[in-house]
C-alpha cells in the first residue's frame, strides 16, 4: 500500500507547479521586453549618429531635394523615399552609384545633383532627348554629366550601390541580373512601387534560403535592402 499524501499537499504541489510557470513566463517576457529596449536605445543612438553624419556630408543639401527637376519629370516620387535613396548614399559612402531600371529619370537626376557618387544608368532605361532638355534648361544643377553604360560591358564593372525599382521588372529579375555586379558589402535597394506581396515574398524566400544578408522596410513606399557579404 501506498504512501498517502495528504490533499493539502497536493494542492500545495499544484499550487507551486502554477507559480513556477507563470514565473517562468513572466521571466521570458521580461526578456524579451529588455531586448526588445535595448535594440530600440541602440537604434535611436545609432539613428542620431547617421542624422549628424548626413548633416555633416550633405551641408546645405540636408533633407532638401529639386522641385523644379520634379516638376520637369512631372514626378509623383515621395521626397521622403528619395531621400532614402540620397542617404544611403552618403551612409555607405558609395562612389560608384547605378539606377538599374527605367522610369526614374528624376531620382537620377537628384542623385547627380545631390551626391558626389558616380551615378550611371543604363542607356535604354533614359529619355534622352527629355534628359537633355532638362540639362539645358536648369543648368545650375548639372556640374558633371551622367554615366551612361551598355547592357554588354556591364559585367566588366561593379558598383557601390544598385538602386531600383520593381515597377517593371520583379524583385527576383533584378536581384538575379544586377547581384553579381556588387563590390563585397555592396546593397542593392529596391523600391516596392508594384505592390505584389508575392513578388517581395518570393525573393525574400530565397534570400533567406542563400543566406544572403537582406532587410524589409518601409519608408512612404517600402524597399528590400540587399547586401553582398564578402
Amino acid at each position: 500500500m501506498g504512501i498517502l499524501v495528504p490533499v493539502w499537499v497536493k494542492t500545495l504541489l499544484i499550487a507551486s507547479f502554477f507559480i513556477v510557470a507563470a514565473f517562468g513566463v513572466g521571466v521570458w517576457f521580461w526578456s524579451r521586453w529588455k531586448v526588445n529596449q535595448i535594440k530600440a536605445r541602440y537604434a535611436s543612438e545609432q539613428e542620431k549618429i547617421n542624422r549628424q553624419k548626413l548633416i555633416e556630408k550633405r551641408g546645405d543639401n540636408w533633407n532638401k531635394v529639386p522641385y523644379e527637376l520634379k516638376d520637369f519629370w512631372d514626378s509623383k516620387t515621395d521626397d521622403n523615399d528619395l531621400e532614402n535613396w540620397i542617404n544611403s548614399v552618403y551612409l555607405n559612402d558609395a562612389q560608384e552609384v547605378l539606377v538599374a531600371t527605367e522610369s526614374l529619370e528624376y531620382e537620377t537626376a537628384t542623385l547627380l545633383t545631390q551626391t558626389q557618387a558616380n551615378i550611371s544608368t543604363i542607356s535604354t532605361n533614359i529619355k534622352v532627348n527629355w534628359w537633355n532638355k532638362m540639362v539645358s534648361e536648369f543648368p545650375h544643377y548639372f556640374k558633371r554629366a551622367l554615366s551612361l553604360v551598355e547592357h554588354s560591358t556591364l559585367q566588366d564593372k561593379k558598383f557601390n550601390l544598385i538602386l531600383a525599382s520593381n515597377l517593371h521588372q520583379s524583385n527576383i529579375s533584378i536581384y538575379e541580373y544586377f547581384y553579381s555586379k556588387l563590390t563585397d558589402n555592396g546593397m542593392i535597394i529596391i523600391r516596392q512601387d508594384k505592390v505584389k506581396k508575392s513578388d517581395l515574398k518570393e525573393l525574400a524566400s530565397l534570400l533567406k534560403t542563400s543566406q544572403i544578408t537582406h532587410e524589409i522596410s518601409s519608408i512612404k513606399s517600402k524597399f528590400i535592402y540587399i547586401v553582398k557579404n564578402k
